[in-house]
């Protein structure tokens, strides 16, 4: 089963109907299948160059990929220990209670306590460990056994005196003030209560999770199952573990296949900027795949092949968005199997990532895995830009700090928490509140 579109659904994506509003230089009509298609061939010069390409609104883009029809991940079990970043394939909740008897919350003594605090004395007997089982005879009122912390208590006790609130004298405990019933004792459930839900479908299994789980008792988890294939194309690429003195390094697959915790990544060979082979390495990877991912070439200069690659052997759902830094990126599909283009920008790349390809994951999945938060701006930021634009902040101290603008600003992205598009032409004041999307931070 593949994280694909669902090819049964008989009515047309937005991105198929051919009387769609089109937007774009020349095109501001209802269109007809045959300016559909002219649009999307792009406008050419003389030589057939192309010059440009129908861009979008970011809403309609978001649009485009909310209303796509498609089929959920296949869900697979796998050990919990090796659950970490996955997404949770089913809701999971506590079937027993932890702890699942009375604990000490502290190093000190089991006493019994009545309706009346009191301060001793009491007769000491035996002691109590994490490990031991419960005692044969109940504690009476009067007596105190010596407990360690996580050790359940004994049967009839009902309070715990830490070390420091007693004093010791032979066989006799007196305490320094008067206990209390329930003092430092765990209840059952007080951990995790029977029936509390401790992961949602889709939710990134996190490390506290696998403790959780592993407390419940639970080795195996279903988990989605999401088979990624990234693939860099640039002709000056080369695969980085080849140490290779000549040629760039390719950073950017890495980079992109590392924020895909969630994904069994496939990470291929940098392709060369020529159609015939991107539209190969697409053929061959898209039956093993249930998302694909290319980086670079998604602009309209002679060298960049990716989008007329794809709407060979696929189809574009967009070609991009009327938003800076965003601009280029793509999504589409070879067959059934979604395709998420990423410009070869490091800023364009991972903030098209995180708006476009979380979005198409989040269907995929059934949650939404894209983290928005409300926060207000450090300082005056003017956006100076025809577009609107894509600007990365940090966030400390509960304020948005804007960092240095640009689509290939490596040292912004390494500062960075979150980004937010902003309206162009506008001033926006220090106190503002912006609404800025998370960046998935991986250790």
């Amino acid at each position: 089963m593949m994280g694909v579109l669902d090819n049964r659904d008989p009515q047309p994506s937005l991105a198929e109907r051919p009387d769609r509003i089109l937007q774009g230089k020349g095109l501001s009509r209802t269109a007809g299948p045959n300016d559909l298609k002219d649009a999307r061939a792009g406008h050419r010069s003389s030589n057939g160059r192309e010059l440009s390409r129908v861009l979008i609104s970011l809403s309609e883009a978001r649009g485009i990929i909310e209303k796509a029809r498609v089929t959920r991940l296949a869900i697979e079990a796998v050990p919990v220990r090796g659950a970490l970043g996955r997404l949770a394939g089913s809701t999971i909740r506590a079937r027993i209670d932890v702890p699942a008897c009375p604990l000490s919350a502290m190093d000190g003594y089991a006493l019994r306590i009545t309706r009346r605090p009191t301060a001793g004395p009491f007769s000491l007997r035996g002691a109590v460990f994490p490990a031991s089982r419960s005692a044969s005879r109940a504690l009476r009122s009067g007596e105190a056994t010596y407990i360690t912390t996580g050790a359940p208590l004994p049967l009839g006790a009902n309070a715990v005196v830490r070390v420091e609130a007693a004093r010791r004298e032979g066989a006799q405990l007196f305490l320094i003030r008067p206990a209390r019933r329930h003092q430092d004792v765990m209840p059952p459930g007080e951990a995790v209560s029977h029936g509390d839900i401790l992961l949602t479908r889709g939710e990134p299994v996190r490390a506290v999770h696998v403790g959780a789980l592993l407390a419940q008792r639970v080795s195996r988890m279903p988990v989605a199952r999401l088979r990624a294939t990234v693939l860099p194309i640039g002709d000056e690429l080369v695969a980085s573990e080849r140490r290779a003195a000549r040629g760039t390094w390719d950073y950017m697959g890495p980079t992109v296949a590392a924020l895909l915790p969630f994904a069994e990544v496939k990470l291929g060979s940098p392709l060369p900027d020529d159609r015939r082979s991107v539209e190969n390495a697409l053929l061959e990877a898209a039956p093993r795949s249930d998302l694909l991912i290319t980086i670079g070439g998604s602009s309209v200069g002679e060298r960049d092949v990716t989008k007329p690659a794809v709407r060979e052997v696929g189809r574009l759902w967009f070609e991009g968005v009327r938003v800076n830094v965003l601009k280029r990126g793509a999504v589409g599909s070879v067959g059934r199997v979604p395709l998420v283009v990423l410009p070869g920008q490091l800023v364009s790349a991972v903030t098209v990532l995180h708006e476009h390809g979380l979005h198409v994951v989040s269907r995929m999945c059934g949650r939404e895995l894209r983290r928005y938060e409300r926060v207000p701006l450090s300082r005056d930021l003017r956006v100076k830009h025809h577009l609107d634009s894509t600007y990365l902040f940090s966030l400390s101290n509960g304020k948005a700090i804007p960092l240095p603008w640009g689509v290939a600003r490596m040292t912004a992205l390494l500062q960075a928490d979150a980004f937010a598009v902003l309206p162009h032409g506008k001033t926006l004041r220090k106190g503002d509140l912006l609404t800025v999307q998370r960046l998935w931070q991986v250790a």
